[in-house]
């Protein structure tokens, strides 16, 4: 396993070394996730057409809720240059972590780091700015947040959720039957690394056991997991598709 974690070491540098976000330098740790999958930008591989969907809609802002250290809100800052980044989390270690993250990359203007928002918060943002978008983990709170009964702006907005359905399995359904008639539904299922996954295969990749390079790509989720993503469209015109969630056809 210390190989593993070499070979790990050499590829990063301390970079995020595949994915939409490649090329992102990373601060020392992670708050409330494994960080190894995130330098090796395995992290939540199944949601990269995703991201690619939101990038390309261009919105003119992005609200991150549960921002953590800024894996998803300083990426996509990096990436869409002119694009204002909300990122909201109630863990001060993590806002700090995300200043830091930001700094770092050079697109701290570009980011209003908060604590955690209320529905009338996330209303006065969204109502203000036409094209925005949501990328939201809030480990099951999000039935108090995405509702567009509170939150109206909510109906035009973009937004990309990861569902948790542990502590209560009808949680998930109840979120995604409040956007049936204003949004397109596209749904993708967590699944477990390969060594297929392993970014620029190495001579060590190859040699050692898989097993070690699993671990350090593993997430630790379930694999009940899923991610929605949710895009506006014409009342009347709802759509519903669920996808394969490997990008590039895992076996």
């Amino acid at each position: 396993r210390r190989l593993a974690r070499r070979d790990l070491e050499r590829l990063c540098r301390g970079r995020v070394v595949s994915g939409p976000f490649r090329g992102l330098s990373y601060v020392e740790r992670s708050v409330g996730s494994s960080y190894f999958p995130k330098l090796l930008g395995t992290y939540e591989k199944e949601i990269w057409p995703f991201l690619r969907d939101l990038i390309r809609t261009a919105p003119n802002l992005v609200v991150n809720l549960g921002s953590a250290e800024g894996y998803y809100c300083v990426g996509l800052a990096r990436v869409m240059p002119t694009c204002r980044i909300i990122a909201s989390d109630p863990d001060p270690v993590a806002r700090q972590l995300t200043t830091k993250l930001a700094l770092r990359n050079e697109v701290v203007d570009q980011i209003d780091v908060r604590p955690a928002l209320n529905a009338s918060d996330l209303e006065d943002l969204l109502g203000s700015h036409p094209a925005s978008a949501i990328v939201c983990d809030i480990e099951g709170h999000e039935e108090e947040v995405l509702d567009p009964a509170l939150v109206p702006s909510l109906k035009r907005a973009a937004l990309l959720v990861e569902l948790h359905g542990i502590a209560d399995p009808t949680l998930p359904d109840r979120v995604l039957r409040r956007f049936a008639t204003s949004h397109d539904l596209s749904l993708a299922q967590a699944q477990p690394r390969t060594i297929r996954d392993w970014p620029h295969p190495t001579l060590a990749s190859k040699l050692l056991p898989s097993r070690h390079f699993l671990e350090l790509m593993d997430e630790g989720r379930s694999e009940s997991s899923r991610y929605a993503w949710l895009t506006p469209h014409p009342l009347g015109a709802k759509r519903l598709r669920t996808q394969s969630s490997h990008p590039e056809g895992r076996k």
